[in-house]
């Protein structure tokens, strides 16, 4: 009996040693296995109606992230770090699919459908004084950006992660960035008001929250699954390395 369950302790060792080098090693190879994975290259849209090529996503309900999923993804973007550790952006998870046509529409072919989530992600300092509700934080677009960019950036490697891919509107399809979005100039830009209305925002830094009705919507980030059978699922866009190390 005492060698038997010397046996097991054993075995329960070598299992947690082997576990433990199985983590680290995905760890370390997550960057060979995030470019091997493909969907980190934008999954296309359906032109088919228009006499282009198959959209690259799954359109049945099949294809789109469960809400525990959902929720992983939004966590994991919620970790990025942020200018003064403000937290000064907010993402919006829009499911239906309706409302996900509504708001990306189709000028350069269909990214949504049953099979997709649209997320909005706003941010904070990107207003100009005159069109802001309170004074939490100053009009500075620079840091604005970079804030809502990397969250954009954690948002995206996180949906990869679950197996999904995704595609990135700087605005929502037909319309006019600079004209209607008004990016750099500071103006209230593209009405989001019925999705944001009544929602606040932490800032990380001070602990009070704040109307995100002080934020400008920045870009839209459809999330789904890979075609595998569409050939043309993903773009072809090269990828160079700019980039150096001194």
């Amino acid at each position: 009996m005492k060698k038997l369950l010397t046996l097991v302790l054993a075995a329960a060792m070598m299992l947690s040693v082997v576990c433990a080098l199985a983590d680290q090693i995905d760890t370390k190879d997550f960057t060979k296995w995030f470019e091997e994975e493909a969907t980190w290259r934008t999954i296309s849209n359906d032109k088919s109606a228009s006499g282009g090529d198959k959209g690259g996503f799954i359109t049945d309900a099949s294809g789109a992230p469960t809400q525990e999923e959902l929720k992983d993804i939004l966590h994991m973007a919620s970790l990025a770090v942020t200018s003064t550790g403000k937290t000064d952006w907010y993402m919006i998870a829009v499911t239906d699919p309706a409302e996900q046509l509504a708001i990306i529409g189709d000028k350069y072919g269909v990214a949504t459908s049953e099979g997709t989530v649209t997320v909005l992600v706003f941010s904070e300092r990107v207003l100009r004084d005159e069109y802001r509700t309170d004074d939490s934080n100053s009009f500075a677009p620079d840091r604005g950006y970079y804030d809502s960019g990397i969250v954009t950036g954690y948002l995206n490697v996180a949906a990869i992660s679950k197996g999904y891919g995704t595609h990135m509107f700087m605005s929502p399809s037909g319309t006019d960035v600079s004209g209607v979005n008004g990016f750099n100039e500071g103006n209230i830009g593209l009405d989001f008001t019925k999705y944001t209305e009544g929602l606040e925002y932490v800032n990380g830094n001070d602990g009070e929250s704040y109307s995100i009705e002080n934020m400008k919507f920045v870009c839209a980030v459809v999330i789904g699954t890979l075609d595998e059978t569409v050939e043309t699922g993903l773009t072809t866009h090269e990828f160079p390395d700019n980039w150096t190390v001194r």
